[in-house]
């Protein structure tokens, strides 16, 4: 009550002050000089009045904004450093509006806000990426011109009837293209927003397929060899057993039958495994010429039945600084592919060699060689879409052979000049024993 008059009595106590000047003086001044110097004082009043009323309503709301932001009631005082703290409020809110910015553009996933009126509010570049637009070319865009999707724009339709978050795999633009959407609702005020997240599961879907499709293929392949031991059994037990000729043959087929049913378990393990690799490495010292040596004395029965000539040329040794069971495992895994798509009569060769820091272990063989155009695929988890390469397997072993090797910071090539001409696997690891990665 008492800040409301203070405004009038600076004025007032400026007249007063004046007229007792005056009387102390013994001066009676005249009458339009008197009548001047009331006016005066009562004009200054009034300003101060407006002054105060104006400079009030903007105090008032000050204050209104500290208590919004936390800061609680101030005093006349108190709004210097308030001003100051509101000032490094909003500095601070600056800041994050740019790393925020920041984050938006440089996220691997799509983001897209739609406003209430379906247009593009945002959009950051891997959106713009994903739907062939420049970030230019986004303003004033609508929902259905941007994802030239129907699926997309009922998704959004469905967040607006109150249905909240929603997903769906959709397939917008071009067919190889393969995004999970997610929309979700966001309220501003009186504006009901959309934001969606794009994210590009091409990959993953395609892995998830290849992977239903080994599993059907290798549930079906299990029926025939178990039916054919069965029948075969069932031949011997009623009494082909005591006849030399079809005892001997019924019993090679049942190998070569079991054979085959060793080899889809192992397609199965291996698929059960893929996704179970550790980046945990046991680093130590391995000498890669004895490791090739062993797995090549080891795998000499399964080149015998596939009547295939397995050689290793490595003068001398190769130590290296590895995870001696994943590496060979890698190695294992190129040997095997080898003799697995190397006809009967030709040969495979492994050959080790030291380029400076680099070991090198080459697998060359003669089988029916590698495409060009999918030499990168092969790599793939569970690919196996090469006419020539139709043997079993799941699709696996070079994949995983690649992944182990990586985690050594080495790399898997293949050399090949197309179908009918053989192929050639280089794995390469670098040497190093000079790091401290443990071991010995």
């Amino acid at each position: 009550m008492i800040d409301r008059w203070i405004w009038l009595a600076i004025p007032a106590g400026i007249l007063l002050g004046t007229l007792l000047g005056i009387t102390s003086q013994g001066w009676v001044a005249p009458q339009p000089a008197f009548a001047a110097l009331v006016l005066a004082a009562l004009a200054a009043a009034a300003g101060a009045a407006i002054a105060r009323r104006w400079l009030g309503r903007r105090l008032a709301a000050i204050g209104s904004v500290s208590r919004r932001l936390g800061f609680g009631a101030a005093s006349i005082g108190e709004y210097p450093q308030l001003a100051d703290r509101i000032a490094r409020r909003i500095g601070r809110g600056e800041a994050m509006a740019r790393d925020l910015r920041h984050l938006l553009e440089n996220m691997a996933d799509g983001v897209v806000v739609i406003d209430g009126d379906d247009r593009v509010e945002v959009i950051n570049a891997a959106a713009s990426r994903i739907f062939g637009i420049e970030s230019a070319e986004s303003g004033g865009l609508t929902l259905t011109r941007l994802a030239r999707d129907v699926e997309i724009v009922d998704l959004v339709g469905r967040v607006r009837e109150g249905t909240g978050t929603q997903r769906r795999i959709v397939r917008p633009v071009h067919p190889d293209l393969i995004l999970q959407v997610v929309a979700t609702p966001i309220a501003v005020g009186t504006v009901s927003r959309v934001l969606l997240i794009l994210q590009d599961v091409t990959a993953i879907e395609g892995q998830r397929a290849a992977q239903r499709d080994l599993i059907a293929n290798i549930s079906h392949d299990l029926r025939t060899p178990v039916a054919a031991i069965k029948s075969l059994c069932e031949a011997l037990l009623g009494g082909a057993v005591d006849q030399r000729r079809f005892r001997d043959d019924f019993l090679a087929r049942i190998d070569s039958e079991a054979d085959r049913l060793i080899e889809l378990t192992e397609s199965v393990i291996a698929a059960a495994r893929a996704d179970a690799i550790d980046n945990q490495m046991d680093w130590q010292r391995v000498d890669l010429s004895q490791l090739v040596s062993e797995l090549a004395s080891r795998l000499h029965p399964v080149a015998r039945r596939a009547q295939v000539e397995l050689t290793v040329e490595i003068a001398g040794s190769l130590p290296v600084q590895a995870d001696q069971a994943k590496l060979e495992i890698a190695v294992a895994n190129l040997l095997l592919n080898a003799l697995k798509f190397t006809p009967p009569g030709k040969s495979v060769r492994v050959v080790g060699d030291r380029r400076q820091d680099i070991v090198r272990i080459r697998v060359i063989d003669e089988g029916c060689g590698i495409d060009p155009a999918i030499q990168e695929r092969i790599f793939e988890r569970f690919y196996k879409g090469d006419p020539a390469r139709t043997a079993a397997g799941s699709g696996l072993g070079l994949s995983i052979a690649r992944q182990l090797v990586e985690l050594h910071d080495g790399d898997i090539q293949v050399l090949s000049a197309g179908v009918g001409s053989g192929s050639e696997f280089i794995l390469s690891v670098p040497d190093r024993r000079g790091s401290n990665l443990g071991g010995g």
